[in-house]
This record gives C-alpha cells, structure tokens and sequence, in this order.
C-alpha cells in the first residue's frame, strides 16, 4: 500500500491521498424504512472511498443509531421530531435501550450535533477505525 501523500498545513489526507475528511450525508425521515437505505448509503459510500473493510462494523453502528433515531422520533407526541441520541442504561430485564452501548463498543467516538437548515435536525456521526 502506498504511503499517505503529504498535507498542507491544516489539511489531513488519507492513504489515497485524498482530502480528509471525506463526507456525505443523506437526510432521512422517521420511518422504518430509513434503517435499511441509511445502512446501504454507508456500505455503498465506503466502498467507493476504499474502506470496504470497516463496512460491516459500519452497517451496525448505523442500524442502531437509525433504529434508535426513528423509534424516539415516532414516540413523541406531536411528532415524529429529530431528537438526539442518548445513552440509556436499561434493566436487565428490558427488551430495548442498548444500542448506543454497542454505538460506544464498535466506534473510537461519537457524538451529535444540530444542524440548522431550511428544517431543523442534527447530524450523528461515529469514527471508526479499521
């Protein structure tokens, strides 16, 4: 494998030599439907970035925090709304309340921020390393 060409300063590059970070993103709304398309944009998306080999733990970490997002979503009353995720500590006993556990485990880090656009939502994102 090549060597990772050199950066300008401030800018980070990865082993194609491309800019990092690379992004894309895929608004979604709340419906079960969201969970399989974002998990086939994020398998999709990495194999045309080359990283074909962290798809699998990314099909996971996406499933959850999709699941999560439009199950919250949905629950509300005047809803579905965007919420952001957050990390629960379920019983032992119940059935849901673990994804974000298993979001924690798979990936380095992640977090959510609000994005402010024509409508209002945020943007979840997850680093995972190889």
């Amino acid at each position: 494998m090549s060597q990772p060409t050199r950066a300008r300063a401030g800018q980070r590059m990865d082993i194609t030599g491309r800019s990092w970070p690379l992004q894309s993103g895929l608004p979604f709304g709340p419906i079960p439907t969201a969970v399989p398309c974002a998990r086939a944009h994020a398998t999709q998306v990495l194999w045309e970035w080359g990283m074909a080999e962290i798809s699998d733990t990314a099909e996971l970490i996406v499933s959850e925090l999709m699941t999560n997002a439009v199950a919250a979503s949905r629950a509300l009353e005047g809803g579905p709304f965007p919420v952001p995720p957050v990390r629960m500590e379920p019983a032992a006993d119940v059935e849901g309340g673990r994804g974000l556990m298993l979001v924690d485990a798979l990936s380095t880090q992640w977090d959510w921020y609000p994005v402010a656009d024509k409508i209002e939502g945020k943007a979840v994102w997850a680093l995972i390393s190889p």
